[in-house]
């Protein structure tokens, strides 16, 4: 058994429409493999992913990866079977994460295993778990739900991890994508997509060079990005799992004068590919994968705060230390949007749809002036600061 894991197996497919539009899908498993012969047998345990149906595959696939850790944990750390578990054992195994795990990180393991749990429950399987040990409650929707048999029965870890910024002071924004523009050259383009266009990493490493268009924001010339779920690489199991979120049509803000456009035509005649339609490739000539992208990124985040602690400016050798203490990432690119949009409206509907959020009705676009939405972020671009932090 020395060989043998619990993994996650993602198999991905295609099937054709009857107007020839090709889908590409995904299909998660729960497997038990020969880490030696890389032969995988699914489980029947996979049938536990179906109590995701309908939701992103992001989420069957975490739901996959946190329950073949607990199988690997009972089974071949504990030496225990399914018909053996019991409730003790998924407090334990909590418990074993404690060190590694922050204390979000334990409650949303939790959860998750309390669905496992009562998965295993209607299958009949929990032989070692007493009737009074699990406790069902009937929720919102009508449905008989387990309640969380570990609630206060392990040691939650502390929450030692940094608070989450999500914006970058307008003084440093040039000087964070002028970084960009020096330090990773071949990511810049996508920083200055995500800072004015809302673009999360999966969304910028999904565009293809037919994907972009030109509009206008005002009187200025700026991008028009259709974007779409799509699997640029094939030969990676995990690259569709986290492709665009909305399919929508996203404008991006032209600040700095014509930067955005310069950045454009600097990084096709540098990194356009022949034979590869994606805007964003690695070192190989291949898309990118978010992997990559956010690898290049953390390279950007240690260089613009070097660069702000080796400035002669106090404030700005201060803010590199704030930077240094506050947890932040590709995400806060998508806050500087939000924060720009917001500053030129009080209206959230408004920022919803800059954003590409999907939690508003179908009615939104009749809510919402699109050439009001223009001015008002036309006039924030107009105040932008223009000034390298030296």
């Amino acid at each position: 058994m020395d060989h043998m894991k619990w993994k996650k197996i993602v198999i991905k497919d295609k099937f054709q429409l009857e107007n020839g539009t090709i889908h590409n899908i995904q299909r998660i498993y729960i497997s038990l493999c020969n880490t030696e012969t890389g032969e995988y047998l699914i489980s029947p345990f996979s049938d536990f992913l179906n109590e995701f149906a309908g939701r992103k595959t992001v989420t069957v696939s975490l739901a996959a990866d946190i329950i073949t850790r607990f199988l690997n944990y009972i089974i071949f750390e504990r030496n225990k079977t399914i018909e053996t578990l019991t409730i003790q054992d998924g407090i334990d195994y909590l418990n074993s994460i404690t060190e590694t795990a922050q204390k979000k990180t334990q409650s949303e393991y939790a959860r998750y295993l309390t669905k496992f749990y009562a998965f295993l429950d209607r299958k009949n399987m929990l032989k070692a778990v007493l009737p009074e040990e699990l406790e069902y409650s009937i929720n919102k929707e009508g449905h008989r739900v387990l309640e969380n048999p570990f609630t206060g029965r392990f040691i939650e870890g502390a929450r030692n991890d940094a608070e989450l910024i999500h914006n970058i002071e307008p003084e440093y924004r040039y000087t964070f994508i002028k970084t960009a523009i020096d330090e990773v050259p071949d990511i810049a383009l996508g920083v200055f997509l995500q800072c004015f266009g809302g673009l999360r990493k999966s969304e910028v490493v999904s565009l293809e060079y037919k994907n972009i268009s030109i509009t206008a924001v005002g009187d200025k010339k700026s991008m028009q990005l259709t974007l779409k779920d799509k699997d640029l690489r094939e030969d990676i199991s995990t690259a569709f799992l986290s492709g665009c979120k909305r399919n929508r049509i996203q404008t991006v803000l032209p600040a700095y004068d014509d930067l955005l456009w310069e950045l454009f035509e600097r990084h096709k005649k540098r990194y356009q590919r022949a034979g590869c339609s994606a805007v964003f490739v690695d070192i190989d000539g291949r898309a990118m994968t978010d992997a990559v992208y956010y690898k290049r990124f953390c390279i950007l985040k240690t260089k613009f705060i070097e660069r702000l602690r080796n400035s002669d400016n106090f404030d700005a050798k201060s803010y590199a230390v704030y930077l240094s203490i506050y947890k932040w990432s590709t995400h806060l690119c998508r806050g500087i949007f939000s924060n720009l949009i917001a500053q030129g409206t009080d209206n959230i509907m408004e920022i919803a749809a800059w954003r590409g959020d999907r939690d508003l009705s179908s009615a939104l676009s009749y809510l919402t002036d699109r050439k009001q939405m223009d001015e008002n972020a036309l006039r924030v671009l107009n105040e932008l600061y223009k000034e390298e932090i030296v």
